[in-house]
């Protein structure tokens, strides 16, 4: 039987995935190959990346296509929202399609300034009217949707979890009650917030110099991203003389960073511009208490104050937090409880994830006309 053809544009694929979004994108691929003739086009076939002139980006996808004779439905990640209008617009001209964006973060957040964020949000709103249809990994993702008035066909596709499947090898030690342990991890760029997390411990520091032999913070992640954003992290670290209860530490692999949630009392994930935020429902399923940025997606997986705290990403706010998890041991125990039970209660495998991404694919591009 021969399969119908499938095309999908997304920046990279890597068999040993460093974030959650390139985990996504590869069991995709791996999935989709099996009911699809999959083609993909990441950055490097095209030889440009959405940071290229939108004719660039658009003249590489089209002299792609017509290399490998496709001639069906495209699915887009939808990081390409700068440069995608333009190069939707061409596809449909040339009859291909239809076109499902796949949208695994809120972009336009991560911009640093207001005109940024303004701007790029426009990007978005072009790019999805030019879309058929739309993929997103969370209700928040859908909901940012419905703000930027933009009626699309939407279904909703929780990404899945490797450690679902490994947990009886994740044993929480005792925990201290005089002692907070605190974790957090990411690739170290502004949108992750380690920088707020910084400014929260520094303050806490100087109202509380106790707090200094009560407190450790573990940062881990790739350090190499923005390199500028990196050093002023150690610069603050030294500065303030924190070197004793901040550790900024490089990537390390997926199993190991288990270990580490596992061993600590809360996972700190003050991120703007998520799309699910897959590492914080890895924290709860290990019974690490979550504190995450209010308004973002990760908030959608705890019960506020019960499973976990969301708090404005603001450094005095995250220091309240903190300061109420390091005088209340108790409370720190019962939501460590509520968040393992909670994400047991939302989280799923990765072949269910496959398996629904691709029921609602075939869906909505059966409703496109495709």
């Amino acid at each position: 039987m021969i399969k119908p053809s499938l095309l999908f544009i997304t920046p990279v694929v890597r068999d040993r995935p460093t974030t959650g979004g390139e985990l996504y994108t590869l069991h995709l691929v791996r999935a989709l190959s099996a009911s699809w003739e999959l083609h993909t086009l990441t950055y490097a076939d095209l030889g440009v990346d959405n940071r290229a002139p939108a004719g660039a980006f658009t003249g590489a996808v089209l002299d792609a296509i017509r290399r490998m004779g496709h001639n069906g439905p495209i699915l887009e990640d939808s990081i390409i929202y700068r440069v995608g209008a333009p190069l939707n617009r061409r596809l449909h001209e040339e009859g291909l399609g239809p076109i499902i964006g796949f949208g695994q973060a809120a972009y336009h957040r991560r911009a640093t300034t207001p005109m940024g964020r303004f701007a790029r949000m426009l990007f978005l709103r072009r790019y999805l009217v030019s879309c058929d249809a739309h993929i997103v990994v969370s209700a928040h993702l859908a909901s940012l949707q419905r703000r930027l008035r933009v009626n699309l066909p939407t279904a909703v596709v929780r990404p899945g979890f490797d450690l679902l499947e490994q947990m009886e090898r994740y044993v929480r030690p005792e925990t201290s009650p005089e002692h907070l342990r605190l974790i957090t991890a990411g690739v170290y760029i502004p949108a992750k917030g380690q920088h707020l997390l910084l400014k929260a411990v520094r303050s806490l520091a100087a109202a509380r110099p106790a707090t200094r032999a009560r407190l450790t913070v573990e940062c881990y992640g790739h350090q190499y991203a923005d390199g500028a954003y990196y050093r002023s992290l150690t610069k603050f670290v030294e500065r303030h003389d924190l070197g004793r209860m901040v550790q900024l530490n490089a990537q390390v692999p997926q199993t190991e960073l288990w270990l580490r949630m596992a061993a600590c009392d809360a996972f700190v994930f003050i991120a703007s511009g998520e799309g699910f935020g897959m590492v914080v429902g890895e924290s709860m399923l290990l019974g690490c208490t979550p504190v995450v940025s209010k308004g973002e997606p990760m908030a959608e997986m705890l019960d506020d104050g019960v499973s976990g705290v969301s708090v404005r990403p603001r450094s005095n706010a995250i220091a309240r937090v903190i300061e109420a998890l390091l005088d209340d041991a108790e409370a720190r125990s019962r939501m460590s409880s509520s968040a393992r039970t909670k994400a047991l209660s939302f989280a799923r495998a990765w072949p269910e994830t496959e398996y629904l991404f691709g029921r609602e694919l075939d869906r909505l591009i059966g409703a496109a006309g495709g």
